[in-house]
């Protein structure tokens, strides 16, 4: 379970809150490539404090397209 459900995995509350992102993000981009980045979005819970960010679909398109893939063990 993470944040975007909307309740939180560390305290079960309901009081979940995202960044709007509509003016001033809260995290700082992530550089994905030259002149490319990824924004992240942060979900807080203000019950308890627990924080997870994740990353805006456009930023995920770019990590796809420039990044190594880890390939998992077997």
């Amino acid at each position: 379970m993470s944040l975007r459900s909307g309740v939180c995995p560390n305290c079960e509350a309901e009081a979940v809150h995202r960044d709007p992102g509509r003016f001033v993000r809260s995290c700082t981009p992530m550089r994905v490539s030259f002149g490319g980045n990824a924004w992240r979005v942060r979900y807080v819970c203000t019950a308890c404090g627990y924080i997870q960010d994740f990353v805006d679909p456009e930023g995920a398109r770019l990590i796809r397209a420039n990044w190594p893939r880890v390939e998992p063990k077997a």
